[in-house]
């Protein structure tokens, strides 16, 4: 996953604590209560309470959410549901102080007005107990109500009304699918966003097998169970079209160098494009998915394929022409780009070369993806 540039680590303290404070300032609806001090300052507090209070469990508590959130620290940030798991230790934490406060201040309380009440009457726990939890919900609501409105409204309820209105105009058109459906989504909404509308239609129809394309500039010579076009002003209307074809590129423009997100490549099957900084121009196109495979037509006699070496890569199958095969390993163990395999030795003039998702890979890879950077032409 490093090979992504939304993965790639950063190792030092510095970034660590400042993704720290980040992420505690999600917590406390801020966006820079904390800095690199504060976080450090409040870690030093919360030890020094749970060794003063003699708490393993607050101090596990501490330890479980200062280790736990250290991988997504060293990442490129992301939003706060990436604290789920490190907020069982925050609960642990917290918990553990909330029990402490109401033995030392509710507990006494409500104990003398029970001995008042009624002589050596001990059924004073239930009461603290349930107003320590109707004290603790009042406080957090408020806080809530209040800071949710200029936290979240503004950034995530304008995403939620168009997902919401998608899907409605989609259960509308479709109430039931049939399973394993492929579908092609024309001007989707949340473009660059590879995950949101697949989950959404997957948990719609209640069918993890369904795949979802919107290839944006791609061109893509598939069939399709369903197309749905969502083109702005005309709502979300299903095409009678249920497959694409890749048109034939004209041949002035054919160029020396062809990018991976060049118009004239022709894509089948799932493929999915990142930012990577070591590619050639600063992102790559890569697909998991066996038998997906990318064309491309060009004009010379030497063609070099240019694609990212790693420890998740596999093999690639090179067609050219429809005769020529080879077979191109992209394994590595450390992450390499802008490696390249050139093929040449055939008559200048206009070729095909079909690069595909051949599902083999090394006996030391992780997995079997591949991608495709550029192309070179000679």
């Amino acid at each position: 996953m490093s090979v992504s540039t939304l993965y790639r680590p950063t190792l030092s303290v510095e970034h660590y604590l400042k993704r720290a404070a980040q992420y505690h300032n999600i917590l406390f609806y801020s966006t820079g209560l904390l800095g690199l001090r504060g976080v450090i300052a409040l870690w030093l507090g919360a030890g020094v309470v749970a060794f003063l209070l003699r708490s393993r469990k607050m101090g596990f508590g501490l330890s479980f959410w200062i280790v736990t959130i250290l991988p997504v620290c060293l990442i490129p940030p992301r939003a706060g549901y990436v604290l789920y798991v490190p907020s069982i230790g925050l609960a642990l934490y917290t918990s553990m102080l909330i029990v402490f406060l109401r033995r030392v201040v509710l507990t006494p309380m409500f104990k003398r007005v029970s001995t008042l009440l009624v002589s050596n009457d001990k059924t004073y726990r239930m009461p603290s107990q349930v107003s320590a939890l109707v004290v603790l919900m009042t406080v957090l609501s408020f806080v809530h109500s209040r800071a949710r409105a200029a936290a979240v409204s503004d950034v995530l309820r304008p995403q939620q009304q168009v997902l919401r209105e998608f899907i409605e105009k989609l259960r509308y058109l479709h109430p039931t699918i049939k399973p394993n459906s492929r579908i092609l989504l024309l001007n989707a909404p949340f473009a660059g966003d590879n995950w949101t509308l697949l989950f959404s239609m997957r948990l719609l129809y209640d069918d993890p097998s369904i795949l979802v394309d919107h290839p944006g500039l791609r061109s893509h010579e598939d069939v399709y169970d369903y197309v749905f076009d969502c083109s702005l002003g005309r709502g979300l209307t299903e095409t009678s079209i249920k497959s694409t074809s890749c048109h034939t590129p004209d041949v002035s423009t054919l160029s020396s160098s062809i990018d991976d997100t060049d118009p004239d490549i022709c894509w089948h099957g799932i493929w999915n494009s990142d930012p990577l900084l070591i590619a050639k121009n600063g992102g790559v196109t890569w697909s998991g998915e066996e038998g997906a495979w990318a064309r491309i037509t060009f004009i010379g006699s030497t063609l070099t394929y240019v694609y990212t070496k790693a420890p998740n890569r596999g093999m690639a199958k090179v067609t050219i022409d429809g005769e020529r095969n080879y077979v191109v390993n992209l394994y590595d163990y450390d992450t390499v780009g802008q490696a390249s395999t050139t093929f040449s030795n055939f008559q200048r003039g206009r070729h095909t070369a079909v690069i595909g998702v051949l599902g083999k890979r090394d006996r030391r890879a992780t997995d079997a993806i591949i991608d495709i950077d550029a192309f070179l032409v000679n």
